[in-house]
């Protein structure tokens, strides 16, 4: 899960936009404080959702698949880098 203070921060970001709606692969259906234009949801179909002509954005760990998705569907990504140290 993701911790309080980055939940906290995205939350801030979609109040920040009501005129957009927003899209939230979660383990939950549920999360405290959510703004009225974020749908939760446990499963997501990404490839349909990146071919909607609505979809402006897509924020992502961006792994292969989700790379080259995003490239067929020409859509603009913000990528959130997971790394490890390697030792």
């Amino acid at each position: 899960m993701m911790e309080e203070t980055k939940m906290q921060l995205f939350l801030s970001v979609f109040r920040r936009f009501p005129q957009y709606d927003f899209i939230w692969k979660w383990e939950t259906e549920e999360m405290k404080d959510k703004p009225d234009n974020l749908f939760l949801s446990k499963w997501l179909p990404q490839m349909e959702i990146l071919a909607h002509t609505n979809t402006k954005l897509f924020i992502s760990l961006l792994g292969q698949s989700s790379f080259q998705e995003s490239l067929c569907h020409q859509k603009q990504v913000v990528c959130k880098v997971k790394y490890t140290k390697i030792k």
